[in-house]
């Protein structure tokens, strides 16, 4: 037995994934794990670049409110961005642990 999503659902992770495979590039993924030493500044600009096109892909603040910038994402569509991220790679912030943690606090 496991978790059975709803049709929605499975259009989000669908949508997510679409999403991820165009924009989860070299440029981005510098930023997936910490910085080697003399690479710093790097890899702060490939996490900035990756929060500009989370932000425009609307997946910065996934449980916001829409009227505040969000999406308005259920707990469960936030699982499922969490899940396709990990699966593909993407950059993490190092003071965040997941993208849930900044959908749900900031």
């Amino acid at each position: 037995m496991g978790p059975y999503y709803t049709a929605s659902e499975d259009q989000f992770r669908r949508e997510v994934r679409a999403w991820l495979r165009d924009n989860l590039d070299e440029t981005v993924r510098v930023g997936r794990n910490e910085p080697e030493p003399g690479t710093e500044t790097r890899w702060i600009a490939a996490q900035r670049e990756w929060d500009r096109r989370m932000f425009q892909g609307g997946y910065a603040g996934l449980a916001w409110p829409s009227e505040y910038g969000g999406r308005g994402a259920s707990l469960i569509e936030q699982v499922i961005f969490a899940e396709e991220a990990a699966r593909a790679g993407a950059p993490w912030r190092p003071c965040r642990p997941a993208p849930c943690a900044t959908a749900t606090c900031g």
